[in-house]
């Protein structure tokens, strides 16, 4: 009888020690679980966190690169090495074009806007992009730097008229205000009306991007 006892209590504790191996696999699948997938969602956050950070610092390094090119358009200054680059690419077979000054100031212009132009086009490329994460929120918010830049074209286009065969006629408040359009008379906003106009329009854009590249 006692040996039939023992033989009982052991089945127990064999029995107990079973289930207690269990219940240790059961609770340690619930717990890899529970970690691997925080795992996932930290990964996924810091995924999310580093594709952000790398389109905020493309975004804002393109809006920086059509600001530049901007000032190089406005340049009152042409070299006789840029006036003959010009030139040669605008007229490759005319030569002394370069001795036409509506001829070579036209191509410097040309060969200026046309390096806008490929800028504005990879700002574009990254502003697509943004509204797949950001939703409209970057191109409004370069609205005024492309109102700008039109305006700026338009300034240009007349302002070469003057040096054409049958010149615009205007005033000459609106000469004025057409030279200050055209001409990048200092880099200092304060002093320089559409300066401050392209800084103010670049400034919209860095303040949206700006807490997107801290990591």
């Amino acid at each position: 009888m006692t040996e039939f006892a023992n033989a009982s209590l052991y089945a127990d504790y064999v029995d107990l020690a079973r289930i207690a191996r269990e219940c240790v696999v059961v609770i340690v699948s619930i717990i890899g679980v529970y970690i691997a997938t925080r795992g996932l969602q930290t990964w996924r956050h810091q995924l999310h966190g580093n594709t952000e950070y790398e389109l905020a610092r493309r975004l804002l390094r393109a809006t920086f690169r059509v600001r530049d090119k901007i000032r190089m358009v406005r340049n009152p200054y042409m070299s006789s090495s840029e006036i003959s680059q010009a030139v040669e690419n605008e007229y490759p077979n005319e030569p002394d074009r370069k001795e036409d000054h509506a001829d070579s100031t036209t191509a410097v212009y040309n060969s200026r806007w046309n390096q806008l132009r490929e800028a504005l086009s990879d700002l574009n490329v990254e502003c697509v992009e943004s509204e797949v994460i950001w939703g409209d929120h970057v191109p409004s918010r370069l609205k005024p730097l492309h109102a700008a830049i039109i305006e700026l074209h338009v300034a240009i286009i007349r302002h070469l008229r003057q040096f054409g065969r049958r010149p615009e006629e205007i005033s000459s408040e609106e000469q004025e205000k057409i030279d200050r359009m055209v001409y990048e008379i200092s880099e200092d906003p304060d002093k320089d009306a559409f300066t401050a106009r392209i800084q103010s329009a670049v400034n919209e854009v860095q303040e949206f991007l700006k807490p997107k590249l801290k990591i």
